[in-house]
């Protein structure tokens, strides 16, 4: 029975028999109210029975904005919750606010409709997702950190996580992200424009560049040589594999009519060099070499000073071999004598 305060003020079985806008408070005040109350116990108007109810019947939700009712659809801003029954302002956690799946309905859904991503700091769906986070493909969810070969598109305006980044930026193992910054590529590796991809120098497509973090068809830098073993541009070609700066590579034999300098600048030269070490060239090896390396067959050759080259017949300032040191010489050592 509910107390009837707007008329006849006498005890009655249902509110509705007198006024169907009215709610029977069975939790708190035993009367018939226009607005069910939310204190000491929160209820909400159910037209189904006309009474003011802690939990609304199957397929309504308790809305406290607009008069405190049982509602199908809960008034923006909130969301439906099937577990509460309750229209919430933020879904539990788990759920998500999503007022796209189904026309006119605002729900708290456990996944979101597709292009939109559950978003755990809002619990929102959201096409884009906040601001550092990106949209999972694979959960469904913003995530601070794209999962395994996923990598966040910064670029894109809807921030999710693409397989293969846009053109112009290259995706990093490390970071997950794509970056259109070649300095952005970490942990030692450099950009490959070829393979959109942060890659360890021997993993470039072409050359390791490290004036530029790029992998580059010709190192920038003009001390910088492509060396192909590594795939690195360096400054000096490493002995490792017997390599020489030829042009702007590193060479195991030099081109045309240079020499190959091993002692001092590991590169090809059209001469050999006289310092810090004279160094002369023999023309069976195409190496600079010290007088002992000049060749000995078909005859022994010497080292001439002047032209820096190994030679079979010393000749003009210089016009004897000495076999003492295997160079040209003006005067023959003692006990030596010049065969004219």
């Amino acid at each position: 029975m509910f107390g009837d305060v707007t008329s006849g003020r006498q005890c009655i079985a249902s509110c509705d028999s007198i006024n169907t806008d009215l709610f029977g408070d069975a939790q708190n005040s035993r009367t018939c109210q226009p607005t069910c109350t939310a204190t000491p116990v929160s209820t909400f108007g159910d037209y189904s029975t006309n009474e003011c109810t802690t939990l609304c019947a199957s397929t309504t939700y308790g809305d406290d904005l607009g008069g405190r009712l049982c509602r199908l659809n809960c008034t923006a801003p909130k969301f439906s919750d099937s577990v509460s029954r309750l229209c919430l302002s933020s879904c539990p956690e788990g759920y998500y606010g999503d007022p796209y799946s189904v026309a006119g309905k605002r729900i708290c859904a456990t996944s979101c409709p597709t292009s939109y991503f559950g978003d755990p700091t809002d619990n929102m769906c959201k096409a884009p997702c906040t601001a550092g986070l990106f949209g999972d493909p694979t959960t469904g969810l913003c995530v601070l950190k794209c999962p395994n070969l996923y990598f966040g598109a910064n670029a894109t305006t809807n921030r999710i996580c693409v397989q293969t980044c846009d053109s112009g930026y290259w995706a990093d193992n490390a970071t997950r992200l794509c970056s259109n910054n070649k300095y952005g590529c970490t942990n030692g590796t450099f950009a490959d424009a070829t393979k959109r991809l942060c890659v360890a120098p021997t993993n470039c497509t072409t050359y390791a560049d490290p004036l530029t973090n790029g992998c580059e068809a010709v190192c920038t830098g003009s001390t910088y040589f492509a060396e192909p073993y590594s795939h690195t541009c360096v400054t000096l070609c490493p002995d490792l594999n017997n390599l020489y700066s030829d042009g702007r590579i590193c060479t195991p034999t030099c081109s045309g009519s240079n020499f190959m300098d091993y002692q001092q600048s590991r590169s090809c030269v059209p001469s050999c060099s006289r310092t810090p070490l004279a160094l002369y060239s023999n023309p069976n090896t195409k190496y600079c070499v010290l007088p002992a390396g000049c060749p000995t067959s078909p005859a022994q050759y010497f080292a001439n000073n002047n032209t820096l080259s190994c030679v079979a017949t010393c000749s003009g300032s210089l016009p004897y071999g000495n076999p003492t040191n295997l160079q040209c010489v003006l005067t023959c050592p003692k006990a030596y004598y010049g065969q004219i």
